[in-house]
């Protein structure tokens, strides 16, 4: 007896072949723009995350003003602070994961919190 899994794949798989060619290319051009916007998303967001954190770099970069606005200002409190929470971060950027750029989206604005108070 077939298992109504193995019946409704080959439906599937038979209805791929009924739609036109023109359907077929126009489905393919709509995916092919679901693609580029979220390419355009991503690029976008990550743009937006590294200039936050770059705009935390750089008072620490600065080397014409030894007593510069954040790094000049900073306690060893914050300072370790600071630290602890970057080890603590706990990502894999390999599996490419939403939530491992939250993580780092929100390490980034607790960092500032902590520069600003």
């Amino acid at each position: 007896m077939k298992s109504p899994r193995s019946s409704a794949k080959k439906s599937r798989q038979k209805g791929i072949g009924e739609i036109s060619p023109v359907d077929r290319e126009r489905l393919a051009g709509q995916l092919r723009r679901l693609r580029s916007l979220f390419q355009e998303i991503a690029d976008a967001y990550t743009a937006r995350v590294s200039a936050m954190i770059q705009r935390l770099v750089d008072p620490f970069e600065e080397t014409d003003t030894v007593d510069s606005e954040a790094g000049g200002s900073l306690s060893v409190e914050k300072y370790e602070q600071i630290f602890t929470s970057i080890r603590a971060l706990d990502v894999r950027p390999s599996k490419g994961r939403r939530r491992d750029l939250k993580r780092i989206e929100e390490l980034a604005a607790e960092i500032e919190d902590i520069i600003n108070s």
